[in-house]
């Protein structure tokens, strides 16, 4: 995908000392765009922006900028782009950040899953922000190569994201890319779109801010309008947050007064104007920047706690060497749209260049239900046809096959084998390369939190590979309801199952109806029970016997978007009493609780009001992350005493 040109044509120059400038600059604009942002996180937008002043006594630690250090050993540490698998192995090792998208994704990685299924499964931020913030990375190793900058982009942000999410890396790293060889904003906002696919929601909630600036749109009635349009709960969404760097980039008139308009609409400032302030820099040098600027965020980088990162790395100067060298290496390879010289020369540049280079189909055309292994001359590959999950005495199809990636015969034999508590079979008879379907089937009561499945592939010339995929067993619940309800009284008021827990009682339920307990299963943290409502106000009850290995101290969370109350073995400890929206989960009710080893017993009574019905369950260990070893795998008799 790399542009070339003829042979008398001449070509557009990058200097190597104006090249090491913009990306120093980049660097600082992002540090000081993250600490300005920061203690505007989850404030809101404000009516007017307002001046804001650099901090003082150090910048506090990022958590992107802490992962893109991360993702930067690894791609010095290769000679060609590194893959979504290569990333991911190396957060699993040193990146213990549970915020957000981080937490989700590292708890499937621990769990055997790889991207791009970790990006989407259990993931309430598979639209967010992130990986915006870990695109500085990209865009300046690729400079004045959008297309190849957001195929990185897209690798990295395959972890925690898809789509939306995936497409804000993308963006931000197709428009700093850009910024290297042009300035006009009209030129880089087309290469940053040029890379989406059609109809993304991160172009098209960008497109509206360009249109509200080209039609004059007074600044608050274009923020009304963004935030009407691609606004949402959870304000780390990608689009909203593109469209925000969009529009202070575009109102703004001095460096100040565009970072101040950005983080004044809300969203996740820190992450807003961390990417801004990257392409000021790299568009104004560090000269154009404000002093104060300069000066702030020249120091060291402060440690994150949660990653491991060299404390050698941790200096501004030094992160900007290392992306120096890797963009000089990108621009002195051959056939390179835009050359390294002694100084800069961009007259022969012709932005049209930025639009024509074609991104791969196949980077927009990933199946967040699949994942490969890369075996060597054969990958294997794994579709789950849904959550990579299976309940007890539940079947699942799944797509098995191979990819060779050699010269050879593509078809062969697939042979797919499983622990003792799953049966799998050939769903079609004589499964053969390159891919076949598979029954899988899961035996008795109860089911690992992590069953194996190993596929063996043998090609007809001989070559072998093998290797294991997971699948998961599903949380294990009983669900009763719906009970009358719509009110906060209603969580004072005890129903049938608060005096007597059985399986086999029913109850008098709403409308004069009779329930009875039921058997439910969750692939996700998220638990979808607003259709056990039929739309209506009521109460329903959800119990559940988690598996606890050892004596340990953990937190369990509820999220609720109506009135909530949770018992563990029967001790009340979360209520929850007004309508949220749990989406964000920032407001997840959390209780420090010690788990013995053993049979807990979870009850969440529910109550919806008039609005839809939004729950998750978290159980997460005392530092915060997800617990990979405690589960529910079986339904036990309610009437079992725990």
């Amino acid at each position: 995908n790399r542009l070339t040109r003829g042979e008398h044509d001449r070509a557009a120059i990058i200097g190597e000392a104006d090249l090491a400038d913009r990306i120093a600059a980049a660097i600082l604009g992002a540090r000081i765009g993250h600490a300005l942002g920061l203690p505007l996180l989850g404030q809101g937008a404000r009516e007017e922006p307002e001046a804001l002043a650099p901090p003082e006594g150090g910048l506090p630690p990022s958590d992107g900028l802490a992962v893109l250090l991360v993702n930067l050993d690894v791609v010095e540490g290769l000679n060609r782009p590194p893959t979504c698998d290569e990333l991911a192995a190396e957060w699993s090792e040193r990146v213990r950040l549970v915020s957000d998208e981080y937490g989700p994704a590292l708890h499937s990685l621990s769990l055997g899953l790889r991207p791009p299924v970790t990006g989407w499964f259990n993931n309430w931020f598979l639209d967010g922000s992130a990986a915006m913030e870990r695109a500085l990375l990209w865009g300046c190793i690729a400079p004045g190569d959008p297309t190849r900058a957001a195929a990185l982009a897209c690798e990295d942000a395959l972890i925690d994201h898809i789509e939306d999410g995936a497409h804000g890396a993308m963006f931000v790293a197709a428009l700093l890319s850009a910024a290297f060889v042009e300035a006009e904003p009209k030129h880089l906002l087309d290469a940053a779109e040029a890379v989406l696919p059609p109809g993304s929601r991160v172009a098209r909630a960008v497109e509206s801010v360009r249109q509200g600036r080209r039609g004059k749109l007074a600044w608050g009635e274009c923020a009304r309008r963004v935030a009407e349009a691609y606004g949402h709960p959870n304000y780390s969404q990608a689009p909203q947050n593109a469209a925000y760097i969009a529009m202070g980039w575009l109102y703004g008139e001095t460096p100040e007064d565009r970072l101040a308009r950005t983080v004044s609409l809300g969203g996740s400032p820190q992450i807003t104007a961390s990417v801004l302030g990257a392409l000021l820099g790299i568009l104004e040098g560090t000269a154009g920047l404000p002093a104060a600027w300069v000066e702030a965020a020249a120091g060291p980088l402060t440690p994150h706690p949660d990653v491991d990162l060299d404390a050698e790395a941790l200096t501004t100067a030094s992160l900007a060497e290392r992306l120096t060298t890797l963009a000089r290496r990108a621009l002195e390879e051959e056939g390179a749209s835009v050359r390294l010289g002694e100084s800069t020369d961009l007259e022969a540049f012709d932005p049209i260049e930025l639009v024509q280079a074609e991104m791969d189909p196949a980077v927009h055309e990933r199946d967040p239900r699949e994942m490969i292994l890369r075996t060597g001359p054969v990958d294997l590959l794994i579709n789950y046809q849904g959550p990579p999950s299976i309940a007890a005495g539940q079947s699942k199809t799944l797509y098995l096959g191979a990819i060779r990636r050699t010269d050879g015969p593509e078809t062969g034999e697939l042979t797919l084998t499983s622990e003792s508590r799953l049966t799998v079979g050939p769903a079609r008879p004589q499964p053969a390369c390159p891919g076949a379907y598979f029954l899988a089937s899961a035996r008795g009561r109860r089911l690992p939190r992590r069953a194996t499945l190993e596929l063996h592939v043998r090609m007809e010339d001989g070559v072998e590979a093998s290797g294991s995929f997971p699948l998961l067993g599903e949380s294990c619940w009983w669900i009763c309801g719906p009970f009358e309800g719509g009110t906060p009284d209603d969580l004072r008021k005890p129903r049938g199952p608060e005096r007597d827990l059985s399986e086999s009682t029913w109850y008098p339920g709403r409308d004069d109806s009779r329930v009875r307990f039921r058997k439910i299963s969750f692939a996700e943290s998220h638990m979808d029970v607003e259709r056990h409502f039929e739309g209506r106000p009521g109460t329903i009850y959800l119990v559940s016997d988690w598996q606890t290995p050892v004596d340990m101290k953990a937190s369990i969370g509820v999220a609720s978007s109506c009135g909530m109350r949770a018992w563990l073995d029967g001790k009340p400890i979360l209520r929850q009493e007004d309508e949220e929206s749990p989406l964000s989960m920032r407001n997840v009710g959390f209780a420090s609780v010690t788990l013995r080893q053993g049979t807990r017993r979870l009850m969440v009574k529910v109550v919806r009001y008039e609005k839809p019905v939004e729950l998750a369950v978290f159980l997460k260990d005392s530092a915060g992350r997800p617990l990979a070893d405690v589960g529910a795998p079986e339904w036990r008799a309610l009437g079992e005493m725990i």
